[in-house]
């Protein structure tokens, strides 16, 4: 599996958003995937989701279910899920490619909040080439019912 690396404050901040959703069960998770094309690469969206272990890669971080379509993961040489707290208190998730090809291409990625780089929770404030270095976890390689 290609590696899924997402920092401390982004597990808090999708905790804060999960806690606002009453009608959440407990079997789904965080599901990223691309919205659709920009100018600037994909547009990253996250939403609620269950996980398909014929499909998806799902890695747990502090109770937190993240999922990826393996496929997409495997494209795109794995991913850095960062949030970014603006000067006004929003902020949005910066979702980035972890393949230097990708990188190349796009320059970084775009995350969006509950919805799209349009709006929702977050937004898109930009992108990054690299690493954004502020990611304290591990990389995961695991799946949440696997040891």
């Amino acid at each position: 599996m290609a590696p899924f690396r997402i920092s401390e404050l982004s597990v808090a901040k999708l905790h804060e958003l999960l806690a606002r959703t009453p009608d959440r069960l407990p079997t789904q998770g965080i599901r990223l995937y691309i919205s659709g094309m920009s100018t600037f690469g994909p547009e990253w969206s996250l939403m609620l989701d269950n996980y398909s272990q014929e499909l998806d890669e799902c890695c747990e971080f502090d109770g937190l279910k993240v999922i990826v379509e393996r496929e997409l993961l495997e494209a795109v040489g794995g991913l850095d899920v960062q949030y970014e707290a603006l000067a006004d208190e929003a902020g949005g998730f910066l979702i980035t490619a972890l393949d230097p090809a990708v990188q190349a291409l796009y320059g970084g990625g775009c995350g969006g909040g509950c919805s799209s780089c349009h709006g929702g929770c977050g937004g898109c404030h930009g992108s990054c080439s690299g690493d954004c270095g502020n990611c304290h976890d591990s990389d995961c390689h695991c799946h949440p019912d696997e040891d």
